[in-house]
């Protein structure tokens, strides 16, 4: 009998492999901006970022009851912080319009 060998086996030739990409750095994210906090004007109920007569009247006609202030409202119009909108909060309001006093800084609680 007749020895027969195996055919030798073909080894396939390695394909090319490409090259590892080098793993993409990852974007640096931005620190979030520090929102300076919203500054309350006192004393600007119309929120037109001045303090004028427009303003005292808004306190006038809520006082006599002729108009309702949002709470936000409320907060500017009490600018000598006593917890009641008045005339005495319009007169401040004027007076600061003319020039006659400082602007309106809440107490520190």
């Amino acid at each position: 009998s007749e020895i027969v060998s195996p055919e030798p086996s073909v080894t396939p030739k390695p394909t090319d492999t490409p090259e590892p990409s080098a793993t993409p750095k990852p974007t640096d994210t931005p620190e979030p901006s520090e929102t300076p906090a919203t500054k309350l004007l006192y004393g600007d109920i119309n929120s037109d970022k001045h303090i004028d007569v427009e303003d005292a009247l808004l306190v006038l006609k809520a006082a006599a009851k002729f108009i309702h202030l949002k709470p936000a409202e409320q907060e500017l119009a009490d600018v000598n912080f006593d917890g009641v909108i008045n005339a005495r909060d319009a007169l401040e309001i004027l007076r600061y319009a003319a020039s006659l006093r400082e602007a309106f800084i809440k107490p520190a609680a």
